[in-house]
Order: structure tokens, then sequence, then C-alpha cells
């Protein structure tokens, strides 16, 4: 379990998910396995990142999945990237995304810290969007206003 120092510390705009992983070929990490945002967003080719909090069990994220395999599909060239923290609860657990998404980064969020630091009211589904600097573009539940910043941005 983190403990409120250790959330406190990500705080000024640090996004704690995991480890890196390959668009191919994602690894999957507890939330203890911190990597900060500010790193992710400077990875090489990196424009915008996407962060989308998912639980099987939450039917509009499940519906949502397609949408975020468009939107890879249409700007990954641009330098668009997809994280998913994948929220868990005890009859699913962390699995694999439905509709052929597969993230730049994956995050299995066991304990629900993550979920819990960035989403306090534990709505889902849950998204955020950032440029290349760090600047938070959008915070929202549907991926379509996600797609709206995306397109804002571009």
């Amino acid at each position: 379990m983190m403990g409120a120092r250790r959330i406190g510390w990500f705080l000024p705009g640090l996004l704690a998910l995991g480890l890196l992983g390959g668009v191919f070929a994602p690894r999957f990490a507890v939330a203890g396995d911190a990597l900060q945002l500010k790193e992710w967003l400077a990875r090489s080719g990196t424009q915008l990142l996407a962060v989308d909090f998912y639980a099987s069990s939450c039917r509009p994220c499940t519906k949502a999945m397609p949408h975020w395999k468009r939107l890879q599909d249409k700007y990954q060239d641009r330098g668009f990237r997809l994280a998913v923290v994948s929220v868990t609860d005890a009859s699913y657990g962390c699995v694999a995304l439905p509709g052929g998404v597969i993230p730049e980064y994956s995050v299995c969020d066991d304990e629900g810290a993550i979920h819990q630091h960035f989403v306090p009211t534990g709505n889902l589904p849950q998204a955020f969007l950032w440029d290349w600097r760090g600047k938070l573009l959008a915070n929202t539940q549907h991926v379509r206003e996600i797609e709206k910043a995306i397109k804002r941005y571009f």
C-alpha cells in the first residue's frame, strides 16, 4: 500500500503509472513500480499522451475501446500515445483490453491507489490528455472529448 507521503510526491503534475513498455508488447506494472508522466512525455516522438482508466466491469469503458483504437490508428504517427490504467475489482482483476487496443503503456492498478489519486470520485470511464510539455489538455469521462482536444492540438 502506498503511503500518503508517496502519493503527495505525485501531485505536482507527475503520474505514477508503471514501467515503460513497447507499443506491441506493453509491460504490466503494479502501482508501486512508479514511473513519472514526465518521463513518458519526454520519450522521443511523443506529442500527446492520453491516460485512460479502464475496468472490464465498466460497460462504457469497454464500449470506448474501439474508439481508442481508431485514435491510435489515426494519430500514432503524429506522436499520440495511449496509456491504460486497468482498475481491478475482486471479480475481474486486470485483463487484456478488447477491441485490438494495444497501449504504449499499461498499468495494473491492483490496489486502486492510482485510480483513487486521479479519480477521487471513483467514476469510470475517466481519461486525461497531456501535451509533450506536460500541459493538461483534457480531463473527461468521454473519449470523444479527448478526440476533440487532439484535433485542436494538431
